[in-house]
């Protein structure tokens, strides 16, 4: 095989922006992509998507019922196109759905919540996912891991050392740099990203700002996202006579998330558990400094005392803490940020990274066409 262009099948929510962005870099390096998906297309994506249900939530498809339901196009897409490899973004979902389709060379992309265990799952959600993840993953030629503890996730699923790499995305350096002109105000300005979900433990955050305005700090903080508990972290947000510090602007694009961050001295991640955060990494880039809880995902990036600061899951108090001695010393905070750009140029550059991915998904293609599958030795 040479290693010239390669026709792509691309199985992912092209709502996400991730996905959007790994298909443009393929595009741009020549390979011919083709898209197919269970979620609705957004506007600008129909030229290269294909919709594989046509009934039904589109918006939330994630039963048996809709993955069972896109089994026979898809079929008919692959034999039309006849793909060199397939990828697969979301082993739960699309990586399920390449296995049942028997998609070829099937490169699964982790986005870490499919197969790190969420706290808030049920047993019964905890057996299905494990099931389904013995079917994905044991067909998937080549998974691709966004960090260490995700990789460490899938040796203890039983995906075998050979078929496991460890490359994150990382961040587009041409969006997301460090703003030019921070405000030279006296008020601090916090951002959080996350979504509204139990996962995200929002109200900590909520709280922890609440014992800052008890302290008569000067900051204001904007909590961009949604998802079911926007009723409890609004009401929350009242009660506490946050009113006038904090707003919930609701979930925003890429442009709206960059001008964010653009005006952002500090960004916190309440988060419980994650994969790879690309919200951390796109703070990082522009110059916010991170306040982010002490979890694997974000151990290792963060050093507390270098690029920024760590606090317990849950812990409202030592989250305040950070959020105070980040505000009295600007110097660390503006030290932490020149490590951040550094960090960020050396390991965290997207083109540069989905380069490596590139050439490692050739390889793998190529093995496989020599006869060879990699099983770990």
């Amino acid at each position: 095989m040479s290693d010239g262009p390669l026709k792509i099948l691309f199985l992912a929510a092209p709502s996400m922006p991730h996905a959007r962005r790994w298909i443009a870099q393929l595009q741009e390096r020549g390979h011919e992509v083709r898209a197919a998906t269970l979620h609705e297309i957004p506007p600008g994506n129909a030229d290269h998507t294909i919709a594989l249900r046509t009934r039904g939530d589109v918006s939330r498809p994630t039963g048996p019922k809709d993955i069972l339901a896109a089994i026979r196009p898809l079929r008919r897409m692959i034999a039309s196109f006849e793909p060199d490899l397939t990828i697969a973004y979301y082993m739960t979902s699309y990586g399920l759905l390449a296995a049942l389709v028997n998609a070829p060379c099937v490169i699964g992309a982790t986005a870490g919540g499919d197969v790190l265990v969420d706290p808030y799952d049920s047993l019964f959600q905890r057996i299905r996912n494990r099931f389904i993840l013995a079917i994905s993953l044991g067909h998937a030629k080549k998974v691709l891991a966004w960090a260490p503890h995700v990789a460490a996730r899938l040796r203890e699923l039983g995906v075998p050392e050979g078929r496991i790499f460890i490359q994150p995305r990382g961040v587009d350096l041409e969006k997301f740099k460090p703003a030019s002109g921070r405000s030279s105000s006296r008020t601090v300005n916090i951002l959080s990203l996350r979504q509204f979900k139990p996962l995200y433990e929002i109200p900590t955050l909520v709280r922890a700002l609440g014992r800052l305005d008890d302290d008569n700090l000067t900051f204001s903080a904007a909590l961009v996202g949604d998802g079911p508990e926007h009723p409890r972290i609004e009401e929350m947000v009242r009660e506490m006579g946050l009113d006038d510090r904090v707003i919930l602007p609701g979930t925003e694009d890429e442009s709206g998330v960059i001008e964010r961050l653009g005006k952002s001295d500090i960004y916190v991640s309440t988060s419980s558990t994650d994969g790879a955060s690309a919200a951390l990494f796109e703070a990082m880039a522009m110059g916010a400094y991170p306040i982010v809880t002490d979890i694997a995902a974000n151990r290792t990036w963060i050093t507390p005392g270098t690029n920024g600061d760590l606090f317990p899951v849950g812990d409202d108090d030592a989250l305040a803490g950070a959020i105070r001695s980040a505000i009295a010393d600007p110097v660390s905070r503006r030290r932490a940020t020149e490590n951040n750009l550094a960090l960020v140029r050396d390991k965290l550059d997207f083109r540069k990274n989905m380069v490596r991915i590139e050439t490692e998904m050739m390889a793998t293609l190529r093995s496989r066409r020599n006869g060879w599958d990699s099983k770990g030795v």
